[in-house]
């Protein structure tokens, strides 16, 4: 079964997920574009459901203490999966777009990009006309204990395959390029691999998380792919310094806004009207900044990978 057909066949037997895709049609409708005309664009989208992923605890001992929902034994009745490569298809039930697919491992295994990004370029390649992407354990990702990746409709990524977006090429070899985004130019800095190659964008992003600042249990970033109309895929890299920004919470003053990776290609995902209204386009600004790396610690990586790069003597 294609997963068209699949989406089709799941909302048709699932009450809760078809009412919440009906939801996001009119969500999508009524979305607030806070910039106008730039390659790199930012909106402000008011999504309801999306208020437990947002609020997620994701501690140790708070993942420890409830059952994995990604888990086929743990999944609610109604959903079924296509399984292949190893990883189920899920239509995801609290979705932010038109389309929106989660892809598990069949296994019960830790969220690490590391051994996986071969796959997310299959999934790319399968799900072309979509984006796919990933949430480090430490940047959205509402299950760090549970591999998975996540498709969904090109509008929430409208700047990552504009031909307008400013960028800056720091190595290019055969069949891969590495590019940065052009300072100023963007809201804060990030990479971008252009690739016809697989097996060339592994070993290029590959040395790229290598290069990034070292945490536990990985380095802090965000990952998508989506497929160019020549062709050609592009993967976005976002490099994290922290989960959650300061006015992160639910008390005067506060917003509920966790940047993950839909929120760093530009769509910030609000749950609550309040915030929704707030938001401005200074303020989701200052959040993406926040939570990325300033200019100096990417600059510093950026070395760090041409260090690697460059053949030992």
């Amino acid at each position: 079964m294609n997963p068209e057909s699949f989406f089709r066949s799941e909302l048709a037997a699932w009450p809760l997920a078809a009412e919440n895709f009906r939801n996001i049609e009119n969500a999508s409708a009524q979305a607030v574009n806070l910039t106008d005309g730039e390659p790199w664009r930012i909106r402000k989208l008011l999504v309801s459901h999306r208020r437990a992923s947002i609020t997620a605890k994701t501690d140790p001992q708070s993942i420890a203490a409830r059952p994995c929902f990604l888990c086929e034994a743990n999944r609610p009745p109604e959903q079924s999966a296509i399984t292949g490569h190893g990883f189920q298809t899920l239509v995801n039930p609290y979705p932010l777009a038109r389309r929106h697919y989660t892809i598990a491992s069949a296994r019960h295994e830790p969220q690490r990009i590391s051994g996986h990004l071969q796959e997310m370029a299959r999934l790319t390649h399968e799900f072309r006309d979509l984006c796919v992407f990933y949430n480090g354990p430490l940047c959205g990702a509402s299950a760090p204990d549970h591999l998975h990746f996540q498709a969904i409709s090109k509008e929430v990524a409208a700047g990552l395959t504009d031909p307008r977006l400013p960028l800056e090429t720091i190595d290019s070899s055969d069949g891969c390029k590495l590019l940065r985004s052009v300072s100023g130019a963007v809201p804060y800095p990030f990479f971008i691999i252009d690739s016809t190659d697989t097996a060339a964008l592994v070993r290029c992003a590959d040395l790229l998380l290598d290069s990034l600042p070292q945490a536990e249990p990985e380095p802090m970033v965000n990952v998508a792919m989506a497929m160019l109309p020549d062709g050609r895929l592009r993967t976005f890299i976002a490099p994290r310094r922290r989960h959650r920004p300061a006015v992160y919470g639910s008390g005067p003053g506060k917003m509920l806004v966790s940047p993950a990776t839909i929120e760093m290609l530009g769509t910030i995902v609000c749950s609550r009207p309040e915030d929704f209204e707030r938001l401005d386009l200074a303020t989701a600004t200052a959040i993406l900044g926040e939570v990325s790396l300033d200019e100096q610690q990417f600059a510093a990586t950026i070395h760090r990978y041409q260090q690697l790069n460059t053949p030992q003597q």
